[in-house]
């Protein structure tokens, strides 16, 4: 069967509905990709395809409706919830987790290498990585492009003790996914500022705006299990009706 999804949250639903039943059951039977209508499958529609238990489906569920992919309508079931994720809207939903907004082709998303190398941190750079001054971090800067349009221009720094090796292939598609191969890393949190800041002269040319434009600024910083800090960014956005999204439940009246 082949791969048609009408929008990306349908997709990421479907990827971590497998992945959680992978990982919490040993009998998995889905193969092949589906598009689903707003709303959901029953939870015994979804046990007889998937062939595991209630609670995993269950679980799964609960995990993308934490991350706004669903809603959950009491005595109806689960529906998609559409945040405007379409091929034009700029909506970036932060409740998706680290890495996890670009990581797939059908995001479309394409990065061209401003800036890698290797710096000593300074106070600054040190005080946000929650290292020694001088410690050697990676720096990259790319612009990042959606559907082939200019998305943002984002500078990050990468702790080279904690990411010995990184390349600039990587950076040119995802370096959180080659993090992940080469080094087993798995970041389990980050910590996002959204700001209005006035742009450089530097920056705002490569983004297209006049010298000072006050531009929409994310600020991450991301952390390993053991709270270490092992990258953190600045991203610089081109579309100045950028939104983003963030999901949040009160988890006492569950």
């Amino acid at each position: 069967m082949g791969t048609n999804f009408a929008s990306p949250h349908k997709y990421f639903f479907e990827r971590s509905l497998l992945n959680v039943s992978r990982d919490c059951a040993t009998n998995n039977s889905c193969d092949h990709a589906r598009q689903y209508d707003d709303k959901l499958p029953t939870e015994s529609e979804l046990i007889d395809e998937y062939k595991v238990g209630r609670n995993t489906i269950r679980k799964a569920l609960d995990i993308v409706a934490q991350k706004g992919l669903i809603r959950r309508i009491q005595g109806s079931g689960y529906y998609v919830n559409h945040l405007g994720l379409s091929d034009k809207d700029n909506v970036l939903n932060l409740s998706l987790g680290i890495g996890q907004r670009f990581n797939d082709p059908i995001t479309h998303l394409t990065s061209k290498v401003i800036t890698f190398d290797q710096i000593k941190a300074d106070e600054q750079m040190a005080k946000m990585s929650q290292v020694e001054v001088g410690t050697e971090l990676y720096r990259i800067f790319r612009l990042r492009y959606w559907h082939h349009e200019l998305y943002n221009l984002e500078k990050a720094y990468f702790v080279k003790s904690i990411t010995p090796y990184l390349t600039i292939e990587s950076a040119e598609t995802s370096i959180f996914s080659f993090i992940q191969q080469t080094y087993g890393i798995e970041p389990t949190n980050s910590e996002n500022f959204i700001t209005m800041e006035r742009l450089s002269a530097a920056d705002a040319e490569l983004l297209g705006f006049e010298p000072g434009h006050h531009c929409i600024t994310q600020r991450q910083v991301n952390f390993l299990k053991n709270s270490y800090v092992f990258n953190f960014s600045t991203s610089y956005y081109a579309d100045p009706k950028m939104s983003f999204y963030f999901h949040s439940s009160d988890r006492s009246s569950n």
